[in-house]
C-alpha cells in the first residue's frame, strides 16, 4: 500500500509494515490484540538501531502506531520526530459504530459494503472473501476491542488527519489526539470520507512530505 510513497517523499526512507496473515506472511496467524502487535512492532524499530524516524498510522494503524511508541524503550522513542495518525478517533474515545467482528459472514460483508473502501469485485468474489474473512475480522476485532489502559503522554509532535465526511473519525473525535502529546499538535482536514487515503492520495502525500521536510530542517544535526 505504501510502496509508491518513496517517490512522493524522497527525503525519507519508507518502510511499510506487513502484519502477520498478509502478503508473504499469509500463513502466519493474525494478531488481534493491539498491545501484542505493538510490542512486535516496537521490537522491529529497536532492531533498526539509532535512526530518526516518523510513524504514520491509518485507521487501525493509528492506534498501533501510538501503542508502538508507548511500548518502545525511551531511548528508541526519543528518536521519533513525529506521529501521523489518520482516520482514527483519539485512543480514549468510545467507538461510534456497532462492533462488526462478531457478525455473521453475510452481515459482515453487508457492513463492509456500507463502509466502502473494499472494491465491489472483491466483495462479490465469494471464494476470495472466504479467504480474506479471517484477516478482516481479526482487524476489526483488534480495532473494536482496543481500550486505553494507561495515561501516557508522548513527548512527540502529533499530526492528526481526518476526512471531512468521515462519520467514524470526526473533527471533534480526532482533535482528542492533542491530549496525548506534550509537544506540538496539528489537526488537518482532507476532502472525502473514511477512505480519503484512496480519494486524496496525492494531497495526503504532499501534506506528509511537507511536514517531514519541515521537521527535518528543524533538526540540523541529522
Amino acid at each position: 500500500m505504501y510502496a509508491d510513497w518513496a517517490k512522493a517523499i524522497p527525503s525519507a526512507s519508507i518502510l511499510g509494515v506487513q502484519y502477520p496473515g498478509r502478503g508473504s506472511r499469509f500463513m502466519e496467524p493474525c494478531i488481534s490484540d493491539a498491545k501484542k502487535m505493538a510490542i512486535e512492532l516496537a521490537n522491529l524499530i529497536e532492531r533498526e538501531g539509532n535512526h530518526r524516524y516518523f510513524l504514520f498510522g491509518y485507521s487501525m494503524g493509528a492506534i498501533l502506531a501510538f501503542e508502538t511508541l508507548v511500548a518502545l524503550k525511551p531511548s528508541a522513542r526519543e528518536q521519533c520526530l513525529g506521529l501521523f495518525v489518520a482516520a482514527r478517533a483519539a485512543p480514549d474515545c468510545k467507538p461510534v459504530i456497532t462492533p462488526m467482528h462478531t457478525l455473521s459472514d453475510s452481515k459482515f460483508v453487508n457492513r463492509l459494503k456500507q463502509l466502502g473502501g473494499v472494491p465491489q469485485e472483491v466483495l462479490d468474489d465469494y471464494e476470495l472473501m472466504e479467504l480474506l474473512m479471517p484477516m478482516l475480522k481479526s482487524d476489526f476485532r483488534l480495532a473494536e476491542q482496543y481500550a486505553l489502559t494507561h495515561n501516557t503522554i508522548l513527548p512527540i509532535p502529533i499530526i492528526a488527519l481526518y476526512g471531512e465526511k468521515d462519520p467514524y473519525a470526526t473533527k471533534s473525535l480526532t482533535k482528542g489526539w492533542s491530549r496525548f502529546s506534550s509537544e506540538s499538535f496539528e489537526h488537518i482536514m482532507l476532502p472525502g470520507g473514511h477512505f480519503f487515503i484512496n480519494e486524496q492520495i496525492t494531497l495526503l502525500q504532499t501534506i506528509v512530505k511537507n511536514i517531514v521536510n519541515l521537521r527535518l530542517a528543524e533538526v540540523p544535526h541529522l
